[in-house]
């Protein structure tokens, strides 16, 4: 089971993928707006964004033997497919426009500029990219500066183990290899709790009682989460379940509602 989760769910990117599109399903709900079509553009451009960034060299040598490469093109013809579906096109393709040139810019020779070869930038390109893509591609979100801080602090939270893990791998200087890991958790910790109180006081109103519920408890989790990880955890630990804290808000609110 453990082998079929790693190799057909993390590593193909679909779980990362549908992480984020629960966590836009989750915003989408509370701002009382769903839209199925731009939800689909974001996990399928979400998934051809993974496996280009983590897969584009291996293309190089073995490109016509490498799924990778099969489940980009996929990806990039439905969300192609899907814009053709969607009102207000071209500011959608505005906002793909951008996202695409942070994900070149991010891993990839082809722009002079490398994100990913910067130290301590990468975290910071990830958590703005999903919160950006979350706000602008997944939903209609009216826009709320405490908000998009609030998703932004909750995914740079969750994702500082990823460093952690990576720790010994990483050849560009992380938060982790810079001030350590166990200040590192402490910055997680922070961040998650700015977090839950920032969404609080945003969503003020008794009828978003169930959105901050779900958000704290998630944070709450995602914080106990953050104290068990080590750079010698399994690598599904964080590729896997430290991921799933994304899906928590949204599975918390179906509970309780």
């Amino acid at each position: 089971m453990i082998k079929v989760i790693q190799e057909f769910l993390v590593n193909t990117k679909i779980w990362v993928s549908l992480m984020i599109t629960a966590l836009s399903v989750f915003l989408g709900l509370a701002n009382h707006q769903i839209d199925l079509n731009k939800q689909l553009i974001l996990f399928f451009s979400s998934l051809a964004a993974y496996n280009f960034i983590c897969f584009y060299e291996i293309w190089k040598t073995k490109t016509l033997n490498h799924r990778s490469l099969y489940i980009f093109i996929l990806s990039i013809g439905t969300v192609v497919y899907l814009f053709f579906k969607q009102n207000n096109l071209y500011r959608l393709i505005a906002h793909t426009i951008i996202l695409s040139v942070l994900v070149l810019m991010y891993n990839s020779r082809i722009l002079k500029l490398h994100f990913r070869s910067i130290s301590l930038l990468k975290i910071f390109i990830i958590s703005f990219v999903w919160t950006y893509a979350i706000f602008w591609m997944g939903n209609a979100i009216d826009f709320s500066i405490g908000l998009f801080i609030s998703v932004y602090l909750f995914v740079f939270g969750i994702t500082i183990p990823f460093d952690v893990y990576d720790i010994r791998e990483d050849k560009i200087l992380t938060i982790p290899k810079w001030i350590g890991i166990k200040k590192s958790k402490c910055i997680s910790y922070f961040s998650l709790v700015v977090s839950c109180i920032i969404l609080i006081y945003s969503l003020n109103s008794y009828i978003y009682t169930a959105y901050k519920i779900s958000w704290g408890i998630s944070c709450l989790i995602a914080m106990v989460m953050v104290y068990f990880t080590n750079c010698k955890q399994a690598y599904l630990y964080t590729r896997f379940w430290v991921e799933a804290c994304s899906s928590f808000p949204l599975l918390l609110l179906y509970i309780f509602k």
